[in-house]
Formats: structure tokens, C-alpha cells, sequence
């Protein structure tokens, strides 16, 4: 589906253009509420990783910058939930996204992630902020990272210590 919501992007841009937007628990972007417009138009503008996790079940949603973190995860990551794809740090991130969904913003400057590559896991730092984002009636609807953004948020990450794409 081709969407003037997903205008621009680069690869990311033309991925979520083509995905087929109907079965998702988000719908077809014409639908969206402007708040999560707004988002993935900034994030796909963005050079630097983002992503937003939408919604109750933190619905993925991601830039060309976020796709190298995802490794082999990447695309099939567009549009399944944060904690389906990155079931390794649920217990880390979780107490974070509730904190967000709560309207408290956080950063921090180095946190240690350890994600699965090929099987096996691999320690990786970053320094991120998760940003609440506020629905028309003023309610938490998506944790958003913002450089990175939360109930909805949208998310900026700088890899600090190791390449994440292996």
C-alpha cells in the first residue's frame, strides 16, 4: 500500500509502503491516529536509529538506522510486537517501558543489552531515551523512543559498544 504517511525513508520507507497494512492490529496508516503519523514520518526522515513501539502489545515500527540492530531479524521485525521480537530483554526493558508508559522519560547514557545473534548471546551497549507519547486525549497510547521514544514510545539508539549487526 502506498501512503503519503510513509512518503520518503529510504529502504525502510519502501518496505513499510509494500507491507500490507490491513491485518495488522495498527491498520492502514491512512487510519492512524496523527500522533503516530507524525512519529513514523519523523523516524523515517531520521539518519540516526529509531523505532516506535505502538500501542498496548508495542508494536514495532522502525528506520534504515534501527534495521543493522535487528540482524536477521530484519524485516520480518515491521509490525510484530517489540517483546515477540526481542523476547531476550523483556526482563530488562520491561520495568523502563512501564516507567515511559507512566509519563516518566528516561535516558540513559550506556546500557548493556544482551541480544541473541546466531544463537548465541552477545553483549551490546547503547545510550538511548525513551520519550512518552501522548494520544489526542492527552493518555499515554505508545511508549515512543524519541532518540529512543513509550504506553507508546519511539525510540533513538547509538550503539556504544560492539557492531550490532553480527
Amino acid at each position: 500500500m502506498n501512503s503519503i504517511v510513509l512518503a520518503g525513508g529510504g529502504r525502510m520507507g519502501a518496505i513499510m509502503r509494500d507491507h500490507d497494512w490491513r491485518g495488522s492490529s495498527l491498520g492502514v496508516p491512512e487510519r492512524w491516529p496523527q500522533p503516530l503519523k507524525t512519529l513514523v514520518g519523523i523516524l523515517l526522515a531520521a539518519d540516526q536509529p529509531m523505532f516506535v513501539a505502538w500501542g498496548a502489545e508495542h508494536v514495532l515500527l522502525y528506520n534504515d538506522g534501527y534495521a543493522p540492530m535487528l540482524a536477521d531479524r530484519h524485516p520480518r521485525a515491521l509490525d510484530r510486537p517489540f517483546f515477540e521480537v526481542w523476547p531476550e530483554v523483556r526482563k530488562q526493558l520491561t520495568p523502563l517501558f512501564e516507567t515511559v508508559a507512566g509519563g516518566e522519560p528516561i535516558h540513559m547514557a550506556d546500557i548493556a543489552l544482551d541480544l541473541d545473534r546466531a544463537g548465541r548471546d552477545r553483549e551490546a551497549h547503547f545510550a538511548f531515551s525513551y520519550t512518552p507519547i501522548r494520544d489526542a486525549s492527552r493518555d499515554f497510547s505508545a511508549p515512543a523512543l524519541r532518540r529512543l521514544t513509550g504506553s507508546s514510545l519511539t525510540a533513538s539508539l547509538w550503539p556504544l559498544g560492539i557492531d550490532c549487526s553480527k
